[in-house]
């Protein structure tokens, strides 16, 4: 029997993964802030994507042994790219709300005065 190890009960691989999407995300936020090297954000993104594909496709172990299959998951794929998309469209919805109502800039209005004569 194999014992799978649990971080904060779930999985290692998962993990790493949000870990690794944890600091993709505040690495955007930084490159977002600085303009000179704003143009450095898709790159942080495709190598993170990268990365994710290459832990998810990836085998684990190579194991000569068979072992019989009780079910196998024929959408994986599917549900994998519905989810990446998903997660897309998420991230572009946060980056509209900040960049339209967040930073939103906020001039003072103009001062009545009362004369009193």
């Amino acid at each position: 029997k194999v014992i799978m190890v649990l971080v904060a009960g779930i999985g290692i691989g998962l993990f790493v993964l949000i870990i690794i999407w944890t600091l993709t995300i505040v690495a955007v936020f930084v490159l977002a802030a600085v303009p000179k090297i704003r143009y450095g954000i898709p790159a942080v993104v495709a190598v993170t994507i990268v990365i994710s594909l290459l832990l998810i496709l990836y085998p684990r172990d190579s194991s000569s042994v068979t072992t019989a299959v009780q079910g196998v998951d024929e959408i994986f794929f599917g549900r994998l790219t519905l989810l990446i998309v998903l997660a897309g469209f998420i991230i572009a919805g946060f980056a509209v709300v900040f960049k339209f109502h967040i930073s939103e800039p906020m001039f003072a209005g103009s001062r009545k005065l009362n004369y009193v004569t």
